[in-house]
């Protein structure tokens, strides 16, 4: 797996938030919540980038954390019902792609490795991690593709 940094400047989401522990997203209840935002996606306005979906982890603690799902848009004038909107700063962030078929938690250890060597420290800040996913993906393949993003210290 091929690891690289990328800055993204800042932005908007719109999409449906998610809270609960490490165990049910490891059950798969983040799945149930990409089918309801790919069910939705139409309803989101001005999405910049209608073939991805964002998934943003923010806000652990002990047991779990929180989870948004939805598009890049360029206006938050209009959210949907039911949804929210988060402004993402200006971030850098360890990046890989990951192939279809591929475990993700290994991906990410891989990447928490690769930082390790390479002197990067996670960021706990207003997003720790990023997942890119294709919005014509099938919501609850186990290990679809996608870019997975941990946000990296200055």
């Amino acid at each position: 797996m091929k690891f690289s940094l990328v800055t993204q400047d800042a932005f908007h989401v719109v999409g449906i938030p998610w809270t609960g522990t490490y165990a049910q997203a490891g059950a798969g209840e983040i799945r149930h919540v990409l089918a309801e935002v790919k069910r939705r996606y139409r309803e989101i306005p001005h999405n910049a980038e209608p073939q991805h979906i964002l998934g943003l982890s923010h806000e652990h603690h002990a047991d779990g954390f929180s989870y948004l799902l939805g598009a890049r848009v360029h206006d938050v004038t209009e959210v949907p019902a039911g949804m929210v909107s988060r402004l993402i700063p200006r971030q850098t962030y360890a990046t890989a792609h990951v192939a279809k078929g591929s475990n993700i938690q290994e991906a990410y250890r891989a990447m928490f490795a690769w930082m390790e060597e390479n002197g990067y420290k996670e960021k706990h800040d207003v997003v720790t991690h990023l997942e890119v996913y294709a919005a014509d993906g099938d919501a609850y393949d186990p290990e679809p593709e996608l870019t997975i993003m941990t946000a990296i210290q200055d």
